[in-house]
């Protein structure tokens, strides 16, 4: 096993094409099919499966990946040692984004740390939220973006608030509401509120019942969906209402009414989060980034 055979299962893992992959590690196609086929043979696996319109990870691939991602990691960390001018820095940072990632912030502070460190190889990883914590805990990622309503849960993580989200009521165009310029949590007593399933994310679950209880009741009627998009698709058709961060609808729009919520008190925070101590070399520039980040 070398570097090249790492970087070369690595690249592919992100954009599960040979062509892209080649293109982007500056060798031709055909040495990078060879490669990744004699770390298949010495390993003694397959790492993907391919045919004619697709490239995915096997199952060993998906196990062999955290330990080669590590592998990378000590390997830039190792050069970075060697350089003493930030500019020649290189390094390594695997990036933790949410499945359903619905805010501005994150691309626009990824961007700008990559313009300022263009060495550090970027690896992303998409998950829920659950499973996104535990990510972080595992060293499976140095940085995660998180949305979050209190931190005190986030055990053994540092982090730093990106932005406070106001919260607004999601209707359909047509719904009685759609033509209100605001709304008390009050009026929405009798709707059938849509909300992502806890089991994928307690965040928007726990944030729209501390809501209703501000207001005095208990949603009579819940539908869970399992992603932000499912959730909207149900609210345009009418099958009921959900409180969502207003910087949604940047992403999500189309048939839908974001109107703001008066008295809103329990508003979720965006977040970008790592884990104490850890040794990736290029953490603290991310990290210094995020602090002077202007949103």
């Amino acid at each position: 096993m070398n570097i090249i055979q790492v970087q070369c299962v690595l690249s592919l893992s992100q954009t599960l094409n040979f062509t892209q992959s080649s293109l982007d590690l500056h060798i031709s196609q055909s040495s990078f099919s060879r490669h990744i086929a004699a770390l298949e043979q010495e390993l003694g696996v397959t790492l993907f499966k391919r045919n004619r319109r697709r490239v995915e990870l096997t199952e060993s691939g998906q196990l062999l990946l955290p330990e080669l991602e590590a592998i990378a990691a000590h390997y830039d960390r190792a050069k970075a040692r060697l350089s003493t001018e930030e500019s020649a820095f290189v390094g390594h940072l695997r990036i933790g984004i949410l499945s359903d990632l619905t805010n501005r912030i994150a691309p626009k502070l990824i961007n700008q740390f990559r313009k300022k460190h263009p060495n550090v190889t970027l690896f992303f990883r998409e998950f829920s939220h659950t499973s996104l914590l535990e990510a972080l805990h595992k060293d499976v990622v140095d940085i995660a973006f998180l949305s979050s309503i209190e931190m005190d849960n986030l055990k053994d993580i540092d982090f730093y608030v990106l932005q406070i989200c106001d919260n607004a009521v999601v209707t359909s165009l047509d719904h009685t509401f759609s033509n209100k310029d605001s709304i008390n949590i009050q009026d929405l007593r009798n709707e059938t509120f849509i909300i992502i399933d806890q089991r994928e994310s307690t965040i928007i679950s726990g944030m729209t019942m501390q809501q209703c209880l501000s207001g005095g009741f208990v949603p009579k009627l819940i539908i869970n969906a399992k992603q932000i998009p499912s959730l909207l698709f149900m609210v345009s058709c009418g099958q009921g209402i959900s409180i969502l961060p207003m910087d949604n609808r940047n992403f999500f729009s189309h048939d839908l009414r974001y109107i703001p919520l008066n008295n809103d008190n329990c508003k979720i925070k965006r977040l970008v989060a790592w884990k104490k101590n850890n040794p990736n070399a290029s953490l603290p520039l991310f990290i210094h980034e995020a602090k002077k980040f202007d949103v």
